[in-house]
């Protein structure tokens, strides 16, 4: 029975080495994603060149075209990772563009405009830890899950965002009631719909994952 379970050590030991490896390869030669913190800013990060800062919509109409621009040009970054990653950031996308509609009304948005920016970066910053934790989750080895189950850290970090998203919603939801016309709070019921999906898919996910257990850890 000793020797079965050296034997299976090793092979882990073995199959985390490699996964190590192949981790470390990945990305070389591609262009890094510009973060969206940068580009709230109004810089990034890819090639070195820099962009203008979020431009502001004029009207719902306007706001709709930008959002399907910046939906295309997100996808089209997550495209360049390619693998896991590309799946993983093809599915938070989602908020990002969320994100850049809830910036880019701020002058729509008139007395409550400033808050709803500040919202909006706050969901950002969630965004880019939930998707860091997500790329954790699905890039582990399958022999690491075997043996070792879910990866509970990575799990309960989504959990800790998820909980001060749901925070920020009841924020947003309230600014939303104080809204200074219909066409502002459609474009906030839409962004607010957005990111209440996708904060109970990340939910679902994390419990997933803490319910994985391996040999190890039974």
């Amino acid at each position: 029975m000793k020797k079965v379970l050296v034997i299976l050590l090793v092979v882990f030991l073995l199959g985390s080495v490699a996964y190590a490896k192949s981790d470390s390869s990945k990305g070389k030669g591609k262009d890094k994603p510009k973060t969206e913190a940068a580009e709230i800013e109004g810089k990034s990060t890819v090639g070195g060149s820099e962009m203008k800062a979020v431009k502001k919509a004029k009207n719902k109409e306007e706001l709709k075209k930008m959002k399907k621009e910046k939906e295309k040009e997100l996808d089209e970054e997550a495209a360049k990772m390619g693998g896991k990653k590309e799946k993983v950031y093809k599915k938070q996308n989602r908020v990002r563009a969320a994100v850049h509609s809830l910036l880019a009304m701020e002058g729509m948005a008139g007395g409550i405009g400033p808050e709803v920016s500040k919202i909006a970066r706050e969901f950002n910053n969630s965004c880019k830890k939930t998707t860091d934790a997500e790329v954790k989750i699905e890039e582990r080895s399958k022999m690491r899950e075997i043996f070792m189950g879910g990866d509970e850290k990575a799990a309960e970090e989504i959990e800790v965002e998820v909980q001060k998203n749901r925070t920020l919603l009841e924020r947003l939801k309230d600014l939303r009631n104080q809204a200074p016309s219909g066409d502002v709070k459609v474009v906030m019921d839409e962004q607010i719909q957005v990111i209440t999906e996708e904060n109970d898919r990340l939910k679902e996910l994390a419990e997933k994952e803490k319910k994985l257990r391996g040999l190890f850890n039974w």
